[in-house]
């Protein structure tokens, strides 16, 4: 993950963008912004992934791809890991609302 940071600061100042600017990319003030950058919080959400790729015109997995450590196929592993975890909350919050309607017609 800590090459993925260093990646995405990289992309930004190679094309002449402030962190405020892609900060409004993701919908998201430039604080926010600046922590994903700098570590926190520990996961970077799919979404936020999504529109950088777009943005900067790669795919994902190309976001990880570039750490010499890690093959363009662990890049794909990783990113195939990243939306299911992504992928296992949106179902968290979806069951946890469907739980609240459920109370709400019960009751």
């Amino acid at each position: 993950m800590k090459y993925l940071r260093h990646h995405l600061k990289t992309l930004r100042e190679s094309h002449n963008l402030k962190q405020e600017y892609v900060g409004k990319i993701l919908g998201i003030g430039q604080t926010a912004y600046s922590r994903i950058e700098n570590g926190s919080p520990d996961k970077v959400p799919l979404k936020y992934l999504n529109k950088l790729a777009e943005h900067y015109g790669v795919k994902i997995e190309e976001l990880f791809s570039k750490d010499e450590n890690m093959s363009l196929e662990e890049s794909k592993i990783r990113t195939s890991e990243i939306i299911i975890q992504s992928l296992e909350t949106r179902i968290r919050f979806l069951e946890e609302r469907l739980k609240k309607i459920k109370n709400k017609f019960d009751n």
